[in-house]
């Protein structure tokens, strides 16, 4: 967790993206040394490579820095390079995908006959767009799936004012197990702030709902959308930098907005199932938790 201020100021911001293009930089460099180890090894013709990351980075945009309880573009939209023997690489793909598509899609890739592969992804809910890798610059956006689905819920996002009473505790190093375990039954985070996300993305539009982690809900009429959540609507054909929220208008974007939301909650239903926050610690409106000897 990071909080405190970050004064904006144009040197900070630059002095950020300087260290996060020469991070970029000298990933590239080890990641050409795994290329250059396989092919000195003999073992490039044998080897499928996949690149990818868990997140982006915010980088000033919207003046925000790391990641958080955001969904822009920076933020969520990560890379993905396969390098595969049988293929020619240098070409790419604007097919939507989403990271639980990574395992379907490798056991695609596999040499195993379809039987097995069958067998082997059975239950998963994600979808292999192997096939797309023979002429992926010929898919389009909807070649994989209709959207992807974004799901957050970080418990140490919950409550800044929270964190920034318990975190330096625990980051002295100097309170016992038992210490802390007592300060966190003493002092919880605020359920009620609306910090979890479900956001999906559908090659034009990016649609995110932010909700308590008291109040989840995955509402089916627009009162209800209005009433448990804090809306985000950017098109980003014509706002590529997401700054202008449609869902500051809801009534005037409303077939817009209840269309994008129908997509979000089939996806919930093929990919999370009852999206009810019962994986959460938190019962009765209460965060729980396990005893310092059980975590």
């Amino acid at each position: 967790v990071l909080f405190g201020d970050w004064p904006d100021e144009d040197r900070r911001w630059r002095a950020l993206q300087n260290y996060y293009f020469n991070a970029i930089r000298d990933c590239d460099r080890q990641v050409q040394r795994v290329l250059d180890s396989l092919h000195d090894n003999g073992l490039a013709d044998d080897t499928i490579v996949v690149f990818t990351a868990d997140h982006g980075e915010l980088g000033g945009h919207h003046q925000m820095r790391d990641k958080g309880n955001c969904t822009y573009r920076e933020q969520n939209h990560i890379p993905l390079m396969i390098v595969h023997p049988a293929y020619a690489g240098g070409k790419e793909c604007s097919a939507i995908t989403s990271q639980i598509d990574l395992v379907p899609t490798l056991i695609g890739l596999t040499g195993n006959d379809q039987a097995s592969k069958q067998a082997a992804a059975k239950g998963l809910k994600g979808k292999d767009f192997s096939g797309l890798l023979q002429h992926p610059e010929s898919a389009n956006p909807h070649s994989v799936r209709s959207a992807s689905l974004f799901c957050y819920n970080m418990i140490s996002y919950l409550d800044d004012k929270w964190a920034r009473r318990i975190f330096p505790a625990f980051a002295s190093g100097h309170d016992s197990p038992a210490q802390l375990q007592s300060l966190l039954e003493k002092d919880k985070p605020d359920l009620n702030n609306r910090c979890g996300i479900r956001s999906i993305w559908d090659g034009r539009y990016r649609f995110s709902r932010y909700f308590a982690p008291n109040a989840f809900n995955t509402p089916t009429s627009f009162e209800s959308l209005l009433a448990n959540n804090d809306l985000e609507v950017y098109d980003l054909l014509k706002d590529p930098h997401e700054t202008n929220n449609l869902a500051l208008n809801p009534k005037a974007n409303k077939a817009l907005i209840m269309a994008l939301n129908n997509t979000m909650n089939q996806l919930l239903a093929e990919e999370v199932g009852t999206d009810d926050g019962s994986f959460l610690p938190i019962r009765n409106g209460t965060l729980l938790l396990a005893p310092a000897n059980e975590r």
